[in-house]
């Protein structure tokens, strides 16, 4: 073998959140709200409604709906339902502005049958998965406690994975149709990836709105607006995103003491990096770094 294929290292985050399988009856509803974070709902049985910055969407059963970062959604269910929901982000930018692109949210369009069952097969194993991995963790009581963490980590990394490939289809399939991107302003796309590139390059963390907008001689307004729309979510959260996966990689690839990792990351205090991290990541660094599933 000629090549010689080096890869020394391979770092990673991805967030998986909110995942519910639940049955609802008519009537039922969720209220307005948003988050940073994409959103899949998929009607299993049954008919909902998802309405998305004030459009109404009909979910019958075996359809799935995209809810992009950062829009104003509820959901209601027209009928005694089932349903699937998740909600994920992750680094790659390239993923995010091909997910935040997509102009119908609707996954399982009835123009493209093959497609739309072949994302519905996607979609109830990923259900199968699910549910039978945490019923399976409700039969293992008699487990030691070393058994249940090992098992809780495989089990994890399993569904992830499922995820992964989940996810990998639903933008290769999206990559095929022109309608992706095509509304969008090659200048907005510019300003946008040109401050993605500029927090991506901060090694102090601690850009702020107002010396992007002097860099790039654009109002901070637009350069808001412009980033939200190709990438979802503002730009301080994306900055905020970017400081946390490196807390996570120091944390898991470093000896550094949690001080160090503070004042390396530009944080005014040890204590306020400790407050900041939990809120985001739902654990002390001392608990992330010393858990095995982070391991």
């Amino acid at each position: 073998m000629d090549d010689n294929l080096v890869v020394p290292r391979f770092f990673s985050s991805i967030h998986l959140t909110g995942l519910q399988y639940s049955s609802v009856e008519q009537g039922w509803h969720y209220p307005v709200h948003r988050h940073p974070i994409f959103e899949i709902m998929y009607c299993e049985r049954g008919q909902l409604t998802e309405t998305i910055n004030g459009r109404a969407y009909s979910l019958p059963a075996g359809t799935a709906i995209l809810i992009k970062s950062g829009v104003l959604h509820s959901v209601k269910a027209e009928e005694d339902s089932v349903y699937f929901n998740f909600h994920f982000s992750m680094d790659h930018q390239e993923i995010r502005m091909t997910l935040q692109g997509i102009e119908d949210p609707i996954l399982t369009p009835d123009d493209n049958p093959a497609e739309s069952n072949q994302l519905r097969i996607w979609m109830e194993h990923f259900i199968d998965h699910f549910v039978e991995t945490y019923r399976k963790s409700e039969r293992q009581e008699s487990f030691s406690e070393q058994q249940m963490l090992l098992g809780h980590s495989l089990k994890t990394i399993q569904l992830q994975s499922t995820w992964l490939k989940f996810v990998t289809y639903l933008v290769e399939s999206q990559l095929q149709k022109t309608m992706i991107r095509s509304s969008m302003q090659q200048s907005k796309l510019q300003i946008a990836n040109e401050v993605a590139y500029l927090l991506e390059n901060d090694k102090t963390y601690s850009m702020h709105i107002s010396e992007l907008s002097s860099k790039l001689n654009v109002h901070r307004t637009y350069i808001c607006n412009c980033f939200r729309e190709v990438y979802g979510v503002s730009p301080k959260y994306y900055a905020q995103q970017l400081r946390i996966k490196k807390a996570k990689e120091l944390l898991q690839l470093t000896d550094l003491p949690v001080s160090g990792i503070a004042q390396l990351l530009s944080f005014s205090s040890t204590e306020y990096f400790c407050r900041f991290f939990r809120n985001h990541v739902g654990f002390t660094p001392y608990k992330y770094r010393t858990s095995p599933s982070h391991a």
